[in-house]
Formats: structure tokens, sequence, C-alpha cells
């Protein structure tokens, strides 16, 4: 039976930087097939994962988890449409969720 392939975002609250979460996260996607991106945005870890339904489950159970060193105080999965990525990437830096100045012209 073919398995339905549905995309994520993972937004991680806790201690979940400067303990290699990005990179373990990486390396569990691979393993299991998933495809998508890994970021800081603000105070949080975002993830954004796609694959089918059973690896993207365990890949989210790993995400509970998380690497050693790491405290999970909060998780929150929405599905978010599909964008049918070839790669799981890590993305440099902190990105801001709201912009610091808006201007209105």
């Amino acid at each position: 039976m073919m398995n339905s392939v549905s995309r994520v975002r993972i937004v991680i609250t806790g201690n979940a930087q400067r303990v290699g979460f990005r990179h373990r996260a990486f390396q569990a996607a691979v393993a299991l097939g998933i495809t998508g991106k890994a970021m800081y945005v603000d105070q949080s870890l975002v993830i954004e994962a796609e694959g089918n339904d059973s690896d993207l489950g365990m890949f989210i159970s790993w995400c509970h988890k998380g690497p050693a060193g790491s405290v999970i105080d909060n998780i929150e999965v929405v599905a978010i449409e599909k964008l049918h990525s070839k790669s799981f990437d890590i993305v440099s830096g902190v990105l801001a969720a709201k912009p610091l100045v808006t201007i209105n012209v």
C-alpha cells in the first residue's frame, strides 16, 4: 500500500540552540528520506519536513526527544503545503519572525 506524502512545520522551543539540534535533525531526516529545512527563528527552532507519513511520524518522534543536551519545552506540529523539495537544508543564522522595522511608503 502506498504511503501518502505530507509536509509539516515543527516549531520547537526550549534549549534547542547550541546543542547541535539542526545538524542532528539533518542526520535523522536524511536517514529517513525526509526533505525540508531547519532554521532558528527568534528563540525557536523551526523545521519544515516533507516525506511519507510513516517516516515523517518517526522524524517528529525524534524531534520530541532531540539530541543530547537539548531540553524541549514545547513542540508544535502543523501541516503545510507540500513543496516537493529534493534535499534537507540547514539554514544558517537566526531569522527574525517579524521585521525589526516596518516602513510604510
